[in-house]
């Protein structure tokens, strides 16, 4: 990395949300944290998008105009990163007007098949955006459609604070399967996993489900709740704003799944879930779907799946042998490390961003 210079510019976030927010806290809070341990300047601006969303008129005004000083605090060799910003076509509007005005070089990041909701604004922030960066090969294709300087940079996190969390890898059973995520919004992924756990048991398997973030959802519970022979645990929420809580939650895991029911929403997914297992040598069953069919090499750092049986019949191969666990996991654990991690994203980001 070159960093002569950098006291000259000053990267601007404005994110989708604020650190409770997944992909506001991985891909602009903790990203902004780590540009600035290699020398950049960087401010993550309050979220004005959600701010504008709930803000109604006349007050609305009040904070256009606050976004409108905000900008005005831009320099001219400084970036404008735009993190997931598609939310608030106010936010937009005010956003490329002072870009028409003041020619600010604008980054826009996004980690999911937005384009799908809100076509036209992501279409719009595309095209007008310097450098584009995304978490996935679907939505590389997409955006490649509309910029020519699209860059894949998947959602990575902070190896060091996964990794000293690794699980120990132990025959004490029963072997518990976990899942973490916000349960409502997975439903329909979490609904094509409940058979796989009765296939599990109608086999005799020694198993526990641990489910993290069912956020007090009866619906979800009743998915897991009163299969015969097997445990289901619920964590309701986490702090999920605090670094070490999320790797001391996935602790408990013996073997962590991501299962994604196939549709076009899913195939744009990055993968995070398996990544964050990973990261602490957890071994891994995932959909074969999207993006997961880039991070697993299956059979070497995880297993993916395409149907109920495959599912039972590789989670079968996992619980039966700590051996397998362990070589799986471990292999998974050096994936993440070598690409996944923001040590390995970090110098690639900021190449990028001192091109603009």
């Amino acid at each position: 990395m070159d960093t002569k210079n950098n006291s000259e510019r000053t990267i601007h976030f404005f994110t989708k949300g604020d650190r409770n927010t997944a992909s506001s806290r991985q891909r602009a809070y903790i990203v902004a944290d780590k540009l600035k341990e290699v020398g950049l300047s960087c401010i993550v601006h309050e979220p004005f998008v959600n701010r504008l969303n709930k803000t109604k008129w006349p007050k609305k005004a009040v904070v256009i105009k606050d976004l409108f000083t905000c900008l005005l605090q831009v320099k001219s060799n400084d970036v404008i990163y735009l993190q997931r910003t598609v939310y608030s076509s106010y936010f937009i509007n005010v956003l490329l007007l002072h870009h028409s005005f003041f020619k600010s070089k604008l980054v826009f990041d996004f980690d999911d098949a937005i384009f799908l909701h809100l076509p036209a604004q992501t279409e719009r922030l595309t095209r007008k955006a310097e450098r584009v960066i995304v978490g996935s090969h679907l939505l590389q294709e997409w955006a490649q459609q509309y910029n020519k300087h699209v860059y894949l940079l998947p959602t990575a996190i902070d190896f060091l604070c996964y990794s000293k969390y690794s699980i120990e890898y132990s025959e004490v059973k029963p072997i518990t399967i976990g899942w973490i995520g916000h349960g409502p919004d997975h439903y329909e992924n979490l609904e094509i996993f409940a058979p796989v756990i009765k296939a599990c048991a109608s086999r005799g398997l020694n198993i526990q489900l641990l489910i993290i973030g069912s956020l007090r959802s009866e619906k979800v519970k009743s998915l897991f709740s009163h299969i015969a022979g097997v445990t289901t645990h619920f964590i309701d929420s986490l702090d999920w704003s605090a670094p070490d809580v999320i790797p001391q939650a996935l602790q408990p895991f013996d073997i962590g799944v991501m299962p994604l029911k196939n549709t076009e929403w899913n195939t744009g997914k990055c993968a995070f879930k398996a990544i964050e297992y990973m990261a602490l040598g957890i071994p891994v069953v995932v959909s074969a779907i999207g993006e997961n069919n880039y991070l697993i090499k299956n059979g070497i750092n995880g297993f993916r799946a395409s149907d109920t049986t495959e599912w039972a019949d590789k989670l079968e191969q996992l619980i039966c042998s700590v051996e397998l666990r362990k070589k799986m996991g471990q292999c998974g654990q050096q994936t993440i490390k070598q690409y996944y991690a923001y040590h390995a994203i970090i110098p690639t980001l900021y190449n990028i961003l001192q091109s603009v």
